[in-house]
């Protein structure tokens, strides 16, 4: 059975028995029980909660699109203890021959030459050679690219740095100083990449804006202003703060 697929443009990931919708734009998410494809109550609540439009053009026109975002992987190298989507233990990874089509099929439609991609799924920069093959392949087609990534910040500081010439803006999800970041967003086996991701943000804020987005947990809260501090500290001046929800982790 699928572990990923679209439902009228919302990427959805099956995890077990949960179906869990993505908004991206407004990085939202639903989770439910049911399959959305085949529950008119699921595609009314998403209706209902802005996920969707009231109404769906019928057919693309030119001028529709001017982005597209790829879920690269399910894989990942942290095992966050909140993650709600079991990271890593899945593989399903995006082909190129798909990203191809969908390039194909999106430039078709762009009003100008102006083409935003994003990259977002488990770790995107896993798949670093398809995100280049995706962003070269893109350009080949004539398409000015700018972009943006939701990242682990634990890539070699070289992909960062490829990305950043072609346009990218990043959110790198950390959620504190060692204590936090080791006690809730360990790598395989407990590692720590604590130190990794820190010299990436330095590295990157030096050179462009970038966003924070910690998970605020019970401990981050009592830690507040010290973590704003310890943030600021890096360089940073935007943070995007995510709560972390009852029952999740």
């Amino acid at each position: 059975m699928e572990t990923a697929f679209l439902f009228e443009n919302l990427p959805v990931i099956r995890v077990d028995d949960r179906f869990v919708v993505f908004d991206l734009d407004s990085q939202r998410f639903m989770e439910t029980t049911e399959d959305p494809r085949l529950s008119k109550d699921i595609s009314q609540a998403l209706h209902h909660e802005g996920f969707l439009p009231a109404k769906l053009p019928d057919a693309p026109a030119k001028g529709r699109y001017s982005s597209v975002t790829f879920l690269m992987t399910m894989d990942c190298n942290l095992r966050c203890v909140y993650c709600y989507m079991k990271g890593g233990e899945a593989r399903d990874t995006l082909s190129f021959t798909k990203a191809q089509i969908v390039l194909d099929y999106v430039i078709e439609q762009l009003p100008d030459s102006r083409l935003h991609i994003g990259f977002h799924s488990g770790e995107p920069t896993m798949k670093f050679g398809l995100m280049r093959d995706i962003i070269e392949y893109a350009k080949h087609r004539g398409a000015q690219i700018s972009g943006s990534i939701v990242t682990n910040g634990t890539a070699p500081f070289e992909r960062y740095l490829y990305l950043l010439e072609n346009g990218f803006r990043f959110t790198i999800s950390l959620d504190g100083d060692k204590e936090i970041q080791d006690k809730q967003r360990p790598g395989i086996g407990g590692v720590s990449l604590h130190e990794v991701v820190e010299r990436n943000v330095r590295e990157l804020a030096k050179r462009t804006r970038i966003t924070l987005r910690p998970t605020v947990s019970k401990l981050g809260v009592e830690r507040s202003k010290e973590l704003i501090d310890y943030f600021c500290s890096l360089g940073v001046s935007n943070v995007y703060l995510g709560d972390l929800q009852e029952g999740c982790g």
